[in-house]
């Protein structure tokens, strides 16, 4: 009688499996990254849209600032042309001017005010306007000669 071999193959270790915990979504290293991301998006956007609203509140304070100015005209003019800027940006005129004409106006938004100045048909002199607010002359400009044209023009950020 024969003896039967023995099994000569060793066993098969039995793997087994364990369930690892599911992570949350937010610990995710795929949903982290947009996650910071969309943070970040949301701060600029909020720190830009807080920047361009002080921004627009600045232009609003300058279209609707008014400042009171003078216009006036020296030299030897005795019939001249003034046209100037009034309220936010009508124009009048006055002629028939000689030097030493002022005008008080109120001029309004970011035009400021602006005066010309023009030798009237017989005066061939000097004439020189200027702008002056508070006492301080602005701005002024001359010129020389039969219809000759003095411009002055005093922006919203010369004045005060």
């Amino acid at each position: 009688m024969t003896t039967p071999e023995p099994n000569t193959q060793q066993p098969q270790p039995q793997v087994v499996y364990v369930k690892e915990e599911k992570k949350p979504w937010y610990k995710k290293p795929g949903c982290m990254v947009p996650l910071i991301l969309v943070i970040l998006a949301l701060v600029g956007f909020v720190g830009c849209t807080a920047l361009v609203g002080k921004g627009i509140d600045e232009v609003d304070k300058d279209l609707n600032a008014e400042y009171t100015i003078t216009y006036m005209i020296e030299g030897d003019a005795q019939n001249a042309l003034a046209t100037y800027n009034v309220g936010e940006s009508e124009t009048a005129q006055d002629n028939g001017v000689a030097a030493g004409w002022e005008k008080e106006v109120t001029v309004t938004g970011i035009f400021g005010g602006y005066l010309s100045a023009t030798n009237g048909i017989e005066d061939e002199g000097t004439i020189t306007c200027k702008i002056i607010q508070d006492g301080e002359v602005i701005t002024e400009n001359t010129a020389t000669g039969l219809g000759a044209t003095a411009s002055c023009n005093a922006g919203s950020d010369e004045l005060k």
